[in-house]
């Protein structure tokens, strides 16, 4: 009796500690992409300014990319930022097969957000191997398809990423007290 209720005690502390660790790290992500949120939609701003100014050229879509410096034909490009957003706490809860004693509910939303945080950085790379495809033959309209199409992922993506994060960070919370 003593030692299952010594088991059953080491067994809570050690999901509060797992829980604390998902929460930080969660917490972390979503500071993160947050963060960028306010960069892309700049870039968003600029970039939609530089297809109003050149819009009317045509020349300007055919000239191949590769005449100027990126920079200097995207200018304000914030890059992709981060290749990957954390998930160590998350895999160590896999492993740790502290899993089947939580919340339902919470094993659930933990899997949505991990999902849907795995499909944004998915979109990420692929239109960073996109960028690296971008020879001396590509022109300034292929790269602005590849901007545009970077942009809308993003803004799909993040939206959603942001709002699940925000949801399970509120459940482990609830958990914890």
């Amino acid at each position: 009796m003593a030692s299952e209720w010594s088991t059953n005690k080491r067994l809570k502390k050690d999901q509060e500690k797992l829980l604390f660790g998902l929460k930080v790290e969660l917490s972390s992500n979503l500071e993160y992409i947050s963060d960028r949120k306010v960069e892309i939609y700049e870039f968003a701003i600029r970039i939609n300014q530089l297809v109003k100014e050149n819009g009317q050229n045509p020349s300007f879509f055919i000239v191949p990319f590769k005449e100027k410096p990126f920079a200097a034909r995207i200018p304000g490009f914030p890059g992709l930022g981060k290749s990957a957003l954390n998930r160590a706490m998350f895999e160590a809860a896999i492993y740790s097969n502290l899993f089947p004693d939580l919340n339902i509910e919470l094993i659930k939303q933990l899997s949505v957000s991990y999902s849907i945080q795995h499909n944004f950085l998915d979109s990420r790379a692929k239109i960073e191997r996109k960028l690296e495809y971008i020879d001396s033959e590509t022109t300034y309209r292929e790269v602005m398809d590849i901007m545009y199409e970077y942009l809308d992922e993003f803004y799909k993506t993040h939206e959603r990423l942001e709002s699940e994060y925000q949801k399970t960070i509120e459940l482990i919370e609830n958990s914890l007290n």
